[in-house]
């Protein structure tokens, strides 16, 4: 066995374990996103709408708390941080519904695919 074989064979040998690793991430991936994606999305919910709310009371007490100082700016940045929160919770949540579409099309791919293959084979055998 030459030098070019030993270089080759290590090459393909380190691609494959590069290959193996990545997909064991993807495997623990789709399951993360299997088992959690819809709480994460019932709870992102949950926050934004709490976030709004707080956003939405503290917009309204405003006017009321305008000439007490100090008060003023605490409300007021309430309400900034409220809106703000809000809107980060609405990206999670459709962010991980994103996530759990993608992964039940994937699989139903997958499922699709695993009876093409065992349509093929019935197929052959006939053969």
């Amino acid at each position: 066995m030459g030098w070019f074989s030993s270089l080759g064979n290590r090459i393909t040998g380190w691609g494959h374990s590069i290959g193996q690793k990545t997909a064991g991430v993807v495997r623990r991936g789709r399951k993360f996103v299997h088992e959690h994606a819809s709480e994460i999305e019932k709870i992102s919910k949950t926050v934004g709408d709490v976030a709004g709310v707080v956003g939405d009371v503290s917009t309204m007490a405003l006017p009321f708390v305008a000439e007490i100082p100090g008060v003023n700016v605490a409300v007021a940045g309430l309400a900034a941080g409220g809106k703000i929160l809000e809107k980060g919770a609405r990206y999670v949540q459709k962010g991980a519904g994103v996530a759990r579409k993608a992964e039940s099309a994937l699989t139903a791919g997958e499922e699709d695919l695993a009876k093409k293959r065992k349509q093929i084979e019935s197929i052959r055998s006939r053969f």
